[in-house]
């Protein structure tokens, strides 16, 4: 690095470009090795760092900066422009291999949030502002208080906040230090309230940061409803703090927020969102920096003003005074760019100046400045720009403008020059005799942009006209406002926007706007019946033709293959529909009633596969809640019980539908309830499907509920039979006498532990039984005087215990991961704890010789280890999955070993090798976690108990079937998996059909051959069509399929 400082300083001058280039680059390669340094420098464990397994990651690192100096050094010896790329290190350590199935997919993102390049500043202005908020974001870093620092830039409507905000972003973001941009704007529902702002950065950073990505997946991984909370603190503390928490980051991560003051959310939530952003900062780490941007907004400014961790810079004063710039962006525009205007204005009399007025009708604005020349520019012919320009010249303008309300007074009000620039546009546009008529329905159709939940384009928006409006006519006129809006080009695909929020503040001040005025709210009766319209005319049965029921959503390409088949205003209805309607509670309108009424009877499920192939089918349940919300104020009883069971259903089966549509129809239908108002007034359109014969659920059931005080944990029977001992959560062991004699009477309760007992065990005499628990002890007492004899050593709960070498020994697992082996008699530990698991130890096993223990952990692994040597001659691992190990039993010979675990899974293990394999596939079936799994007849068959409260029982043969299935189906599609998913036993599984809860306890499939204390599941699969063949489910009428015969 010195020696490339060396020689760039020795340079006279840096006159050629490509030394220019090179600096820029020796800049900014220097300052990341900088963070590289102090990072490493900054740490208590730097040395510790330098010699442990990190050191190789450090050296690469140096490595890597050293090649890129030596190359900026070449160049410029050689005069040439040399591509390297930035070596960036923004966290300490490294995530070697990160999951391929982490997937983000279902968290809520700001489509659309992120700074957009092109809408930056100008090249070459505002560059002293530019300057001082990159040098204040820096400098938080070194001088600030502990944590995370913000930078509030606030300044009036069109002062250029967004431009610097995007340019601030283009910038970090080719130093590979921006985080995350989002830019609020209040005409698009994705990207407007608080409760999208931190769910998109924590995804903006996992896609920057892999181990970012590796904490936040296992965070969200097993908590369905925290990807999908709108509470704007749980997604601060869950989404930012706690993966921050994992990481040590080199060099500052900055966070651009733009436009905060177009956050429209609900007041509570945009409250806490001022309050996270203005009060609990500190709590990231000091590497974040936050670049935010506002109007002056009294909620604003009472959360901001006196926060420790916020600094202020107003755009204007002498520092950001933007006249200069305003200048050089008219020059830009009107003379270098278009040199035959400017031409043609200078040869105008008096009009040698000609810039002059729009540089002071602007005052200041940029936002002025860019419309002016949009305006200006908008027509192709030089003749019509030169008049354009002309008419910005006048101070007031005529025609239309006397129109205005006759209360409005510019002086009085103080109006602001881009207010007064917009009504001259619209009075310009509208002026001519040809287009005047057009004012009248101006406000219905504008109406329609500014009310629309999302941007859509011109197309999308004219399908959702009202039923008298002329096709085209919208079009026809977003085409003239150019100047004013986006996306009505000719041919333009792109969402219609405004061009500015300003001109939407001009359009719904009524004052402002006059004749042009626009009251959004009245728009949403004539937008709930046009979406309506669109879903009762456009939604289908398999409406983009999938292929299979086999695959998942993410399989099938659907994003590829809704191109074109699912128009734009088809997505928007079936998003926003309700959105409408709970706008339009001031009365009941007939149409409306009538639609929804047609909606509910013959659109509603293949509005919910077309949820499930956009995943926004968890957004149905909320739209059911507002349909039955408006259904009770227009006292529709028969819209509220269907909305009321909708929701229900939408509750169950989201999950499903989101992981493949088609099981919609060919799994969730047909099991539902037989009083769902859904399953009533759609199944029997569909009759080629799976079908329940017997056990069929009548009703919706509440979520169960678990868990209640005298939980029994644990029991033991003793040797000859007589004794049955259970331990317990109410801390106590009960001794029942379980002889013919005398059977199940009161039984003896011991006291002696002060907290749960998790497992108990007799000798093989019978004399003596032992049990532990959560209070850290195990007790030892003697089945003729019941008295005990405490044994302490291990630090935390011990969970499993068992009895060895004829009763005098005893081997204990507990929560401080660690085996204990102790002398019964004198209750002495023996020898040091064994620390085989890296997690708590959860089961204990030993062979009938003794001369094996096979211990498992709550981390799903498994450890084999030889009694003698304590696991020194012989240790091997096995992992049966992620979740606890509930069960262990060893075969007679010692060769294999059963494992039974909380993933609803009991496996079988080839113990004769060195390193032990499963044999065959696991059994599943149960719908809960596997209590206990031990050998019956010989071990030719198992029997396993499950939280599920069923007892099943297994043949061990790989090939055995249940006869009351399809043997070819159980063959090809052998696994059940814990979600109630019956499918096939590959690295992407075929999806056969999918079980409800109801039914998983008592489905008998595969290897299982009866149940012990349940009826089975009598399935009628007859009828039941699948993969290829699944859309015949559908028996309906022709006119509501879209499949390829129909």
């Amino acid at each position: 690095m010195g020696n490339v400082f060396e020689l760039v300083s020795s340079s006279r001058e840096l006159s050629h470009e490509y030394q220019r280039k090179i600096a820029s680059q020796l800049v900014q390669q220097t300052t990341e090795c900088g963070y590289f340094i102090q990072g490493y420098g900054n740490q208590k464990q730097f040395l510790t760092r330098m010699i442990t397994s990190s050191s190789r990651r450090v050296a690469d690192e140096i490595k890597r900066f050293n090649a890129n100096f030596i190359r900026l050094r070449e160049a410029f010896r050689e005069q040439t422009v040399v591509q390297i790329e930035l070596a960036v290190l923004q966290v300490a350590s490294t995530v070697q291999d990160i999951v391929h199935s982490i997937d983000l997919l279902d968290m809520r993102y700001g489509k659309g949030a992120s700074f957009i390049p092109e809408k930056g500043c100008l090249p070459g202005t505002r560059t002293r502002l530019l300057v001082e908020i990159t040098c204040s974001l820096m400098r938080s870093a070194k001088v600030g208080p502990k944590g995370a620092s913000l930078l509030w830039l606030k300044g009036p409507a069109g002062s250029g906040k967004s431009a610097i905000a995007h340019t601030i972003a283009q910038l970090f973001k080719d130093g590979k230090r921006l985080g995350s941009s989002f830019i609020f704007d209040r005409s698009d529902e994705n990207i407007r309230v608080p409760e999208a702002l931190f769910c998109t950065i924590s995804q903006d950073l996992a896609a920057l940061i892999p181990e970012w990505k590796e904490a936040l997946w296992n965070i969200i991984r097993d908590d369905r409803a925290l990807r999908s909370t709108k509470s704007v603190r749980i997604q601060f503390e869950r989404l930012i703090l706690e993966p921050a928490k994992h990481i040590e980051f080199f060099g500052p991560i900055l966070i651009v927020i733009d436009a905060l003051d177009e956050c429209i959310g609900d007041f509570e939530s945009r409250r806490e969102l001022h309050a996270i952003l203005s009060s609990r900062l500190h709590e990231l780490p000091s590497s974040f920096h936050i670049f935010m941007t506002s109007r002056p907004n009294d909620e604003i400014e009472q959360a901001f003003d006196s926060s420790p961790q916020v600094s202020c810079l107003e755009v204007g004063g002498v520092l950001a005074d933007p006249t200069e710039d305003i200048v050089a962006f008219y020059k830009q525009r009107l003379v270098d760019d278009h040199p035959d205007l400017a031409a043609r204005l200078d040869a105008i009399p008096d009009k040698h100046n000609w810039l002059r007025p729009l540089i002071e009708k602007s005052q200041g604005l940029f936002q002025w400045a860019i419309t002016a020349c949009r305006f200006i520019l908008e027509p192709q012919l030089l003749e019509e720009r030169v008049a354009r320009f002309g008419i910005l010249q006048k101070q007031r303008t005529s025609n239309v403008a006397k129109t205005a309300s006759p209360t409005y007074e510019p002086s009085k009000h103080n109006p602001s020059p881009l207010n007064e620039l917009y009504r001259q546009i619209l009075n310009s546009i509208f002026a001519s005799a040809d287009k005047e008529h057009l004012v009248t329905i101006f406000p219905a159709l504008l109406g329609r942009v500014l009310a629309v939940y999302t941007p859509l384009p011109v197309d999308a928006l004219d399908a959702l006209r009202d039923l008298n409006e002329d096709h085209g006519l919208l079009k026809s006129v977003v085409e003239l406002l150019g100047s004013v809006l986006t996306g009505v080009g000719a041919g333009s695909q792109d969402p219609v926007r405004v061009f500015h929020t300003s001109f939407r503040d001009f359009l719904v001040n009524k004052e402002c706007s006059g004749v042009f005025y626009i009251d959004p709210s009245s728009q949403h009766v004539a937008l709930a019946s046009a979406c309506l319209r669109v879903l009762n005319s456009e939604l289908k049965f398999n409406i983009v033709d999938l292929p299979t029921s086999y695959a998942s959503t993410n399989m099938l390409n659907a994003k590829e293959r809704m191109r074109d088949r699912v128009s734009a205003q088809l997505l928007y209805a079936s998003d926003f529909w309700s959105n409408h309607l709970a706008e339009t509670t001031d009365e009941a309108y007939p149409m409306l009633i009538e639609l929804v009424q047609e909606f509910v009877n013959t659109k509603f499920l293949f509005w919910l596969e077309l949820l499930g192939l956009t995943q926004k089918i968890y957004w149905a349940g909320g739209a059911m809640r507002t349909m039955v919300k408006w259904a009770s104020m227009c006292h529709v009883e028969s819209l509220v019980d269907f909305g009321t069971d909708a929701e229900r259903f939408i509750s169950n089966f989201a999950e499903v539908i989101a992981r493949s549509p088609p099981h919609l129809y060919i799994s969730i239908l047909p099991l539902a309830p037989e009083t769902s108002l859904v399953s009533k007034q759609y199944l029997p359109l569909f009759n080629n499907t799976i079908r329940a014969q017997t056990g069929k659920q009548r009703v919706w059931i509440a979520s169960p509920m678990s868990g209640h005080t005298g939980l029994i944990l644990a029991h033991a029977i003793s040797p000859n039979g007589k004794l049955l001992a259970s331990g317990s959560a109410d801390n106590t062991v009960c001794i029942w006498d379980v002889g013919p004699e005398n059977p199940l009477h009161e039984p003896l309760i011991l006291h002696g532990h002060t907290n749960w007992v998790r497992e108990v065990a007799f000798d093989h005499q019978g004399t003596h039984l032992v049990s532990c628990g959560d209070d850290l002890t195990l007790r030892v007492w003697d089945t003729v005087t019941w008295t005990s004899v405490e044994l302490r050593g291990h630090n935390s709960a011990v969970y499993s215990v068992q009895f060895y070498n004829d009763g005098h020994c005893i081997i204990s697992g507990s929560r401080d991961r660690t085996i204990r082996i102790w002398n019964a008699e004198s209750g002495q530990s023996i020898g040091n704890p064994l620390g085989l698991h890296n997690s708590a130890v959860w089961r204990i096993a030993l062979t009938p010789s003794e001369e094996l223990v096979a211990s498992s952990s709550v981390d799903g692994v498994i450890c084999i280890w030889d009694l003698e040597s304590r696991g020194s001659a012989r240790r091997q691992y096995i992992h049966h999955g992620i979740d606890y190990v509930r069960s262990l039993v060893f075969t007679s010979d010692q060769q294999h070993l059963l494992s039974a675990a909380d993933d609803h899974t009991i496996r079988l293990w080839d113990l004769s090798t060195d390193e032990s394999q499963q044999v065959g596939g696991p059994w599943e079936g149960h719908s809960a976690k596997v209590q206990t799994a031990v050998f019956l007849n010989n071990e030719s068959q198992i029997i396993s108990s499950s939280s599920d409260g069923v007892i099943r029982i297994w043949d061990v043969d790989e090939c055995s079937t249940n006869p009351d299935a399809p043997a070819e189906l159980q063959t090809s599609f052998p696994r059940i998996d814990r979600d109630g998913w019956v499918h096939s036993d590959e690295e992407e599984p075929k999806l056969l059909f999918w079980l409800p809860p109801h039914y998983r306890s008592t489905f008998v499939w595969g290897r299982c051959r009866s149940l012990v204390n349940a009826e089975p599941l009598q399935l009628d699969f007859s009828r039941f069509v699948h993969g290829e063949r699944w859309a015949e489910c559908w028996t309906g009428p022709v006119s509501a399929s879209s499949g390829p015969d129909k």
